[in-house]
């Protein structure tokens, strides 16, 4: 007899045997089932429920006693568990009896603080032990580390099948070791706010560690060599990478060819480091960087110089967007970022430093981009005088042909100052532009003329201006003598004025 033969002669079932949904074979539902099951679980790293009443397998089987039926001799489908704060050890234990041995995958999430949230985790994670040779996927997220380490100190076992561990701490801890550090089939790890020695991970396509213990040259070495289909490197590391401990045995200066890596993020305290690393690798042309430099290191870097599958990316990147945010009692920041996001170069320093004595060694004083023909600049809180501007930002980039400033709070006159070439001397500052958008400017007068005088000395110069576009943000438009400054020595100028209209801004535009 048939699946739906069998749905349609149960007398206990409760679904209408003319409905659709009871002429769907066995076999068929119970896949149905399972792409449910497994969804809701991959969802709970987004939208954590509250406890395994509410997950899919119960849910499921309160729909019919058929629907029940089958679903309690399906044993994959109570593999999937969702645990928490308000899961029960009861529900728990009638999950894992159900599951037999099937495989196991287990997600627990802090959710909200209860008094006893500690102990409560405790528990569940030591009806667990027993089955952690079933462990397929093991997330544990969202959590204080206190909970943290509640869930981890009992799995101290080898996990043979698990294939993916992440691991998101609130704050940051030491793990204890977990699993035993026998993980054979580990494919995927993401790991935050959870300090852990570095394994000796083998056959990955995603390796995401941040805020960790840092390991040997050699050993971060090892282990992309035996990674050759790695499709993410995302590393964070607290200290300074060992060198001391490499063997002239060991293969250190040889290139790692990572053909399928799509994402690389690196972040450290210790600039050279990521240098270092860098020198060891090649990647495609489209694989996406995230390079992050933390503190005011005065030391020079060049980050593309002993990496040739870096320097081919940039080499060909014709648009570039530099933010630049300066908080003088928290933090502040650099970034070099293309427009398709799959170039991000960031410096961030938390101290009160000098920027003028730090952008020597950040930016455009790490790396260039020959190619380039569009810079758009977003600065916050800026300081810098003209000197700065012209030789630390603008004279790296003089292959632009078009230009757009975004400046908040920052010293735009003297930007305008880096713009005017001296007089009778030959234009070294960008003398191809001929497009500039401006907004957020300082709408003083005589920042005003210093534009309007930079745009006239660069046009006798042989720098002339095709397109100006000004949004101006007081709702005044340009002074006349400016705009007609402007308008001789300018092709085209759109001039937009941003008003207020019930809390939002809206443009008139004129040229």
């Amino acid at each position: 007899m048939d699946a739906a033969s069998t749905v349609r002669t149960d007398t206990g079932s409760s679904l209408n045997v003319f409905t659709p949904i009871a002429l769907v074979p066995d076999d068929i539902l119970l896949d149905i089932f399972h792409v449910v099951v497994a969804s809701m679980w991959e969802d709970h790293k987004v939208t954590p429920w509250s406890s395994l009443d509410k997950s899919a397998p119960t849910l499921l089987s309160q729909v019919c006693r058929y629907w029940r039926h089958l679903i309690l001799t399906a044993p994959r489908l109570w593999g999937y568990l969702i645990l928490g704060t308000q899961s029960s050890s009861s529900a728990l234990m009638t999950y894992l009896c159900r599951s037999r041995d099937a495989p196991i995958y287990v997600s627990f999430a802090g959710l909200r603080l209860v008094r006893d949230a500690t102990e409560k985790l405790t528990t569940q994670a030591l009806l667990l032990v027993g089955h952690v040779h079933r462990f397929v996927k093991f997330h544990a997220l969202h959590l204080q580390p206190k909970e943290m380490t509640a869930i981890l100190s009992p799995l101290m076992i080898p996990a043979p099948r698990l294939s993916s561990l992440m691991l998101h701490a609130e704050r940051q801890l030491l793990s204890p070791s977990i699993f035993s550090r026998q993980l054979p089939s580990l494919r995927e790890v993401s790991v935050k706010g959870v300090s852990m020695a570095w394994l000796p991970y083998k056959n990955m396509t995603a390796i995401i560690l941040k805020d960790q213990l840092t390991p040997s040259l050699d050993k971060l070495l090892w282990t992309l060599r035996n990674c050759p289909m790695l499709e993410r490197l995302d590393l964070g590391f607290l200290g300074a990478i060992n060198h001391e401990d490499a063997s002239n045995n060991m293969p250190t200066e040889r290139v790692v060819n990572l053909l399928y890596l799509q994402d690389l993020a690196l972040r450290s305290y210790v600039h050279n480091d990521i240098v270092d690393i860098l020198a060891h690798l090649s990647f495609q042309p489209s694989t996406a960087i995230d390079l992050t430099f933390y503190g005011s290191r005065r030391t020079p870097i060049n980050l593309a110089k002993d990496c040739p599958s870096l320097r081919a990316i940039v080499s060909r990147m014709r648009s570039l967007q530099l933010r630049m945010i300066a908080a003088y009692t928290w933090s502040s920041s650099l970034s070099l970022e293309s427009e398709d996001g799959k170039l991000r170069l960031r410096w961030e320093w938390y101290e009160e430093d000098s920027l003028g004595s730090i952008l020597p060694f950040i930016g455009f004083s790490t790396i260039s981009f020959p190619a380039l023909r569009h810079l758009a600049i977003y600065a916050t809180s800026y300081r810098l005088k003209a000197e700065q501007w012209a030789t630390l930002i603008l004279a790296p980039v003089s292959t632009i042909e078009s230009l757009d400033i975004d400046f908040q709070n920052s010293r735009v006159m003297e930007f305008f100052k880096a713009l005017r070439p001296r007089t009778g001397a030959p234009i070294t500052v960008c003398p191809n532009l001929v497009h500039i958008v401006a907004s957020h400017v300082d709408e003083q007068h005589r920042v005003l003329q210093e534009l309007a005088a930079s745009v006239g000395s660069r046009a006798l110069q042989g720098s002339r201006l095709r397109e100006f576009e000004i949004t101006l943000h007081s709702g005044k438009n340009l002074p006349n003598d400016v705009y007609v400054t402007l308008l001789q020595w300018i092709g085209k100028i759109t001039i937009k004025l941003a008003q207020k209209v019930h809390g939002h801004l809206s443009d008139d535009s004129n040229a």
